[in-house]
């Protein structure tokens, strides 16, 4: 308003501070893994890919490629696509990167919580008596606020380092449910390929008996018309060669089917065309089982995820009891405050405000 001396310096620090705390806060989303946003350093327990590191590149883990292959897919490439972009194996890489991220905020509980406010008011007061122009007035005031805090939780009495445990066993829970998603898919991609490598060849086999079927018809015709051979034999020709065209009809549907059922495994649309090698060209190798029953229980026992999930699981719920427990007991904090303020005061009503300044202290 026209006589009103707005404190433009102020607006422009205030903005000056907005733009400062935004790009703080850009820094502190691209820090990265070992940076502001991730102090303990919690993604190193995510694989970079949904397949972990089982494809692996000179330079270590190797990208996943998501695009749909154009050549000739070889079964290294099918499993490569499954592991890393089947919905199983994504859900399961995601559910450890939550379970890591929790890790962080329960281990952020030890650190000390510190904030600070920074406060600017600028105010003006004007009363009008047009019948008593002795008894108006006008007042401006001005003044900044600094705070500056700290909390910080001392002993708790094991709640924290329960929350921890819980935090840390059901990180591992998820790792090993990632390990059990990426064997539970690995084999299934292996089956659903050679079931759609040998649909393949069953139509490829089914079209070379369809052409068998109508040479055979067409010299049972000629036959028939030069009078050396009876109708019967024209007519078994006709019902074998229908048969031939039924069972090509059918091939092409289970190849395509089994196609379209692979590229799912792959985490492509199940129309995706894919090309596979003939079923000579990649036969698997012959492969044994060493060891005894006994043995591989025990090893299934030691080391296959699901135990290993099952065992973090229960250790994750004991640790969960335990921060339950702990709720009941005392905690001893840390608390601390100072203040600098430069607010006017009034000594008494209608009296114009006086500059002042103030401390205050508090541990």
């Amino acid at each position: 308003k026209p006589g009103h001396q707005v404190t433009w310096r102020n607006v422009l620090r205030l903005i000056s501070g907005f733009i400062f705390l935004g790009l703080l806060n850009e820094g502190v989303a691209i820090a990265g893994p070992a940076g502001l946003s991730d102090p303990f350093d919690t993604a190193k327990s995510v694989s970079g890919t949904p397949a972990r590191d089982m494809f692996l590149s000179i330079d270590g883990p190797a990208d996943c490629r998501l695009a749909v292959p154009t050549g000739i897919v070889d079964l290294l490439e099918a499993a490569e696509h499954a592991l890393c972009n089947n919905p199983k194996t994504r859900e399961a890489w995601t559910e450890v990167r939550i379970k890591a991220a929790q890790l962080g905020s329960a281990a952020g509980a030890y650190l000390p919580t510190v904030s600070a406010t920074l406060k600017t008011s600028a105010e003006k007061t004007v009363s009008d008596v047009p019948s008593d122009p002795l008894l108006s007035s006008q007042q401006r005031s001005a003044f900044r606020d600094y705070t500056l805090g700290l909390s910080w939780k001392l002993i708790d009495f094991g709640a924290r380092q329960a929350e921890a445990e819980y935090a840390t066993q059901a990180l591992t829970a998820a790792q090993a449910g990632q390990d059990d998603a990426l064997q539970s898919v690995f084999p299934t991609t292996v089956k659903d390929y050679y079931a759609a490598v040998a649909a393949q060849a069953a139509q490829e086999a089914a079209v070379g008996t369809e052409d068998d079927a109508r040479r055979s018809l067409q010299a049972a015709k000629a036959r028939y018309a030069g009078g050396v051979a009876a109708i019967a034999d024209q007519l078994q020709a006709q019902t074998e060669y229908a048969q031939a065209v039924f069972n090509r009809t059918k091939a092409a549907g289970d190849a395509r089917a089994a196609q379209g059922l692979l590229a799912v495994d792959m985490g492509l649309s199940p129309n995706a065309p894919l090309q596979l090698p003939p079923i000579a060209d990649d036969a698997p190798p012959d492969m044994g089982i060493d060891g005894s029953i006994d043995q591989l229980i025990d090893e299934a026992r030691r080391l296959h995820p699901k135990t290993l999930q099952a065992r973090a699981l229960l250790r994750a719920a004991m640790a969960k009891v335990d921060s339950a427990r702990a709720q009941g007991r005392p905690t001893l904090s840390l608390n601390v405050r100072a203040n600098n303020n430069t607010q006017p005061v009034t000594p008494a009503v209608g009296i114009p405000a006086v500059p002042a300044s103030g401390r205050d202290r508090f541990i």
